[in-house]
């Protein structure tokens, strides 16, 4: 399959964005680093060998503060103790042999292990005041591995297959004034999502 130019620059542009979103934690990370004595080959090695972002950095505190191999360690394996968890949940998911799931657990990260997604979205195909629809913003299917994925923003109330657009709280425009306002209430036990109107 030949990717069309359009998704190449769909692709592009979400490469970039995460690329955006990522460096100041690099550049944070380095310069931490360097200012704990910690050589370029080093830090290198900490993001070739350490998954977890939040471990290095841990690693790195402990051992600039003159701590030990072994307490830098541990600090970094409590900092991921939720990986447990996600294993616990996920290991009914995974199929096949014994070294098959050990390899496709290293795909397991908070990202890959949530099921709902929330927050202030720009999806395509969704209107963001009436009459104004949204063309250029992230494709739908870039969440297709969430069973629902919730936008509270001042967009119209609406909702496609799985995402919802929770619409605003309260009137932003005179092209909503009509609209029912109200907020939301989601049980993540139950997966049920509450509107509460407001009065």
């Amino acid at each position: 399959m030949v990717a069309s130019d359009a998704q190449r620059r769909s692709i592009r542009a979400q490469a970039i964005s995460i690329g955006l979103a990522i460096s100041p934690f690099g550049l944070a990370f380095g310069a931490l680093c360097a200012e704990s004595g910690i050589g370029v080959w080093e830090a290198l090695g900490f993001s070739s060998l350490v998954f977890g972002g939040s471990s290095q950095f841990a690693a790195v505190s402990v051992l600039a503060d003159d701590g030990t191999v072994i307490a830098a360690v541990t600090a970094g394996l409590l900092l991921n103790l939720r990986s447990l968890a996600f294993g616990v949940s996920m290991a009914p998911s995974l199929k096949g042999s014994l070294l098959w799931r050990a390899g496709v657990s290293q795909l397991m990260i908070d990202e890959s292990t949530a099921d709902i997604c929330m927050g202030h979205l720009e999806v395509a195909g969704f209107e963001m005041m009436r009459g104004l629809v949204n063309e250029n913003g992230i494709s739908k299917s870039t969440f297709r591995k969430f069973d629902s994925v919730f936008s509270g923003h001042f967009h119209v109330k609406s909702d496609d297959g799985h995402v919802y657009y929770l619409g605003a709280p309260y009137e932003l425009y005179w092209s909503d004034c009509d609209d029912r306002k109200g907020f939301h209430v989601f049980d993540t036990e139950t997966r049920e999502l509450e509107r509460i109107e407001n009065p």
